[in-house]
């Protein structure tokens, strides 16, 4: 059973790479197409606890209270944070059992890979 291409296009959109002309992404694509089928089943549970994440931080973002007006002050925030750290580790792992890089973003101010997603 290969990946479907919604979980493709999901690995791509974690990992920074673009969905539109995939093909340069051969490295990607090609550890994509040849999986086995219990790296596949880790890949497909990884996708579901990335989802659940991406879930919780849309609730987290929306139930933010504010609790101080002067020097604004939201709580919930390190709620937010925590579910970052824990979506990063998961990408992390994701990258680690495809064996290919985050992509790095060429708009970030950062130095290094900027995760998206």
């Amino acid at each position: 059973m290969a990946l479907s291409d919604a979980n493709k296009a999901k690995i791509r959109r974690h990992l920074g790479y673009s969905d539109v002309g995939a093909d340069p992404h051969f490295r990607l694509e090609s550890a994509m197409a040849t999986l086995s089928a219990a790296g596949e089943t880790e890949v497909v549970a990884l996708l579901a606890e990335i989802a659940a994440i991406d879930s919780a931080l849309v609730t987290a973002r929306t139930t933010l209270r504010l609790e101080q007006v002067e020097d604004i002050k939201f709580s919930g925030g390190s709620g937010i944070a925590a579910l970052r750290t824990d979506k990063s580790a998961l990408v992390g792992e994701l990258s680690s059992i495809l064996g290919v890089p985050k992509a790095p973003t060429l708009n970030s101010s950062r130095s290094g890979p900027m995760q998206r997603g």
